[in-house]
């Protein structure tokens, strides 16, 4: 199961964090500071990480929700790949870094307060339990595509 991170540059650090404990928990997660090799073409690596993921982690924090550039545009692209999947299933989890306003493109989704008590444990637990009860269920990424 790969996991997709998305962050703001000023959120980086938290972003960072949240990867390195999905990875300690032997889940995959990918995150462009880790996954991008010198070379490529950023863009589009981001983009086919995006369509091919599994789980979005939507990092919202009072910066990056209002902030113009990359952020929403990955945003953007994981609510055009939400809608090809059933709404049983769990595509985008938005994570809130801080006390911040989600989006109102996001408010019809339970997130996480992960600056909450437990909110780690919780982002985690949601992550195993999706990937434990519905990992045969989930179309893979070339299927959603068709």
């Amino acid at each position: 199961m790969s996991i997709f991170i998305s962050y703001g540059r000023e959120d980086r650090s938290l972003a960072l964090e949240i990867y390195e404990l999905l990875c300690h928990k032997g889940l995959s997660a990918w995150i462009d500071v880790r996954n991008l090799q010198p070379g490529q073409i950023w863009e589009s690596q981001i983009d086919k990480a995006i369509q091919n993921c599994e789980i979005f982690v939507a990092c919202l924090s009072s910066s990056s929700v209002s902030k113009r550039g990359f952020v929403q545009s990955e945003l953007q692209c994981a609510l055009k790949v939400l809608e090809t999947i059933p709404e049983d299933q769990v595509f985008l989890i938005p994570v809130r870094l801080d006390n911040c306003e989600a989006p109102a493109r996001l408010v019809h989704l339970h997130w996480v307060d992960y600056f909450a008590p437990g909110g780690r444990d919780k982002l985690v637990e949601a992550i195993e339990r999706y990937t434990a009860s519905s990992a045969s269920k989930v179309p893979s990424p070339t299927e959603r595509s068709t």
